[in-house]
This record gives structure tokens, sequence and C-alpha cells, in this order.
């Protein structure tokens, strides 16, 4: 593994390489580089594997702490990124925030996209009760900016239907619970109303040129991101994949019987069946 560093505008990226072959790309939001590693060590064998921590969280640095990340300005940083690897399009996979991420990419950036796996991103404005939905999002927020962390917690959990372990997954060697809670405090607090107030590009995407193929989980039903990827593959019309686990069944989800090579024979498999638009 190759760890670098990118300075961009109004912050500091940290980011992973390792592997060869062509270049995929494993994005999440709020999760970083060290959550994905499992799941780039068992790709590398194939691809350039891609990770990175987004703007704020983790090791990237962010000159104004209260900046919102925004799928926007998530998606200009990953195209910055995969700039520096090499030529493109590559392959990505995203998942949660960094499925948002993924679909903005593939909207604003389709040149640098291949084929783009888009793992149960919580695109809530296609769903009827997005209104409402929104509404419960900047609550959450402001009782975070409140100064009731704890509180904003139990109730992010219980709008996006996850567990703890979901949420909080055990952090990965060399990341401390102090680290992953600060991400999670950040996610409620500077990306959790950007992404759910997302709008997708649907005459983008449809007009992209790059394969999208939607995830969800086998034991997320009834979360609000299964839900979203469903409503969101019906205005595509395009295909969706179910997938072994939760919403991070990437990661060795305690309690769920569910081993992350299993979630990576079918990634692997998905991307070696749709390496061309």
């Amino acid at each position: 593994m190759r760890e670098s560093f990118l300075e961009v505008p109004g912050a500091r990226l940290r980011y992973e390489v390792r592997g060869s072959g062509p270049a995929l790309a494993l994005i999440g939001l709020p999760m970083t580089a060290p959550e994905f590693a499992p799941l780039a060590d068992a790709l590398a064998d194939t691809y350039t594997v891609v990770t990175y921590d987004p703007r704020g969280y983790g090791r990237s640095t962010i000159e104004d702490p209260d900046q919102d990340t925004t799928p926007r300005l998530a998606a200009d940083d990953v195209g910055r990124v995969l700039s520096t690897v090499g030529p493109g399009p590559v392959r990505v996979f995203g998942s949660s925030g960094g499925g948002v991420t993924a679909l903005e990419l593939v909207a604003t950036h389709p040149d640098q996209v291949l084929t783009a796996v888009v793992h149960e991103p919580p695109t809530v404005h296609v769903l009827p009760d997005a209104a409402e939905l929104e509404g419960v999002a900047t609550d959450i927020r402001a009782t975070l900016r409140a100064g009731d962390p704890e509180i904003a917690l139990g109730a992010f959990l219980s709008f996006a239907g996850f567990t703890v372990d979901e949420a909080l997954p055990s952090p990965p060697p060399g990341r401390d619970a102090e680290q992953t809670t600060a991400n999670a405090r950040r996610m409620i607090g500077h990306s959790l109303v950007p992404t759910t107030t997302y709008i997708p590009d649907l005459p983008a995407l449809r007009a992209a040129g790059v394969r999208l193929v939607l995830g969800v989980g086998s034991d997320s039903v009834g979360t609000l991101a299964h839900r979203a990827t469903l409503a969101l593959a019906d205005e595509l019309a395009t295909e969706v994949v179910t997938f072994p686990g939760g919403h991070t069944g990437f990661v060795d989800e305690r309690g769920s019987g569910v081993a992350p090579e299993e979630f990576t024979h079918v990634l692997r498999g998905l991307l070696a069946s749709t390496d061309t638009p």
C-alpha cells in the first residue's frame, strides 16, 4: 500500500493506492480508506485500487471545519485524486454517502468513469416522503449543533434504520474508536443534510455513457438507503444487484454472520462483467 497526500482547494486529501492493473476507486462517506482496506487488499490482485479519506474525515484535513462536504465537492475531490493516479476512465465502487459521491462523479465527470457500482446511496429525493425525511435530517443536525451528540447519533440511527454496528463498525487496525466517532459526528453535522437533500441529475446520469449498477444489502430491507436505492433504480430503469450483508457488508459486521469475502466475491464478478459501458 502506498500512502499519498494531495493538496486541493481548501483541503489536504489522504489517499492510498495498492495493487496493479486497471484502476478501481472505492469511496465512502463517512467511511474512510482504512475501513475499505480488507476489500481493497482482496481486489488488489486484479486492480490498482484507490481509496481515500474525504475532506474533514480521517487524516484528510480541511481548512474550514465548518465547511459542509457536499456531493459536488466530494466528487470534485475524487476526480482530482483519480487524475493523480493515472489516465481514466476508471471503475468506481461507492457506498452510502460515497454512493452519492459516485452518482455525482458520473453526472459531472463522466469521462473519468467506465463502470460505477453504487451501493445503497441514501438519495431520499426520489422517495415520496422526501420532504419529511429532509426535515428530519435537518432536525438531527440541529440537535448535534446544540451540543447533544449522543441524542443526535441515536436519532440518526432511527432515521436511517441502522444498527450501531453498521453506523460505527469495529475500527480497522490502526484506527481507534475515537476517530470513528469523530467521523460519525462530522457526517451528522456537515454531510447528512447535503447528502439527503441531494437531487440526482437523472438526465446527466442517463446520458453519461457509463455502466451504472445499483446495489442493496440482503439484510437492509426496509432501511432508508435500501428504499432510496430501489426508487432510484426505478427512475433510471437500471438493474439492482443484491449484496450479502447489510449497509456495511464489506466490513466485518459484528454478529451478522456475513464475511467480507462474500461481498468481495459478488463485487469482483460484477466488475468483471461490466468492464465496458
